[in-house]
């Protein structure tokens, strides 16, 4: 599977039992083999419900330096949340801008999680992680200026 790592709102005042009641119930009816027109309607609900309480703005597959960089890696286990400030965005956008500038600060401003595991992605300062710098630092900067910062928490959560 490798490293998946999500960014996404929640709202500040939503009941989170209910939302977290109401992914579980929308998981067992999406495994189901055939669902009747009463699973679609109550599927169709639910969706509407979990969409109005949190908003995905980024996943990124295997872009490690993200897990280095917000602390992830030493704080969190799989699948666990945290709580992202709008100036640690901020932070990470000066970072990569620093790093896109001067290629030679990447392993100290934006390090690989080399030890952790292949499936985390590559281990090498390339025109891919390059790439990858600038595409998170565009999808981070698009979500610190479209999170409502007093009524939504922003959060990252990673899979491997």
């Amino acid at each position: 599977m490798g490293l998946i790592i999500f960014f996404e709102t929640r709202k500040k005042n939503a009941d989170m039992v209910r939302f977290e009641n109401a992914r579980k119930e929308l998981r067992k009816l999406y495994k189901k083999d055939e669902m009747t027109e009463e699973d679609d309607m109550r599927a169709d609900s639910l969706e509407e419900f979990i969409n109005s309480v949190y908003t995905t703005y980024s996943v990124f597959s295997k872009y490690s330096f993200l897990m280095n960089f917000f602390g992830f890696a030493d704080n969190c286990e799989n699948g666990e949340y945290m709580e992202i400030a709008k100036c640690q965005i901020e932070d990470f956008i000066d970072a990569a801008k620093e790093v896109l500038a001067n290629h030679d600060l990447a392993p100290t401003k934006l390090p690989l999680c080399t030890e952790m595991s292949p499936c985390w992605g590559s281990a090498e300062y390339d025109d891919y992680y390059f790439g990858d710098i600038e595409f998170a630092m565009e999808q981070l900067d698009i979500a610190c200026h479209s999170v409502d910062w007093d009524n939504e928490i922003l959060y990252m959560s990673a899979n491997w």
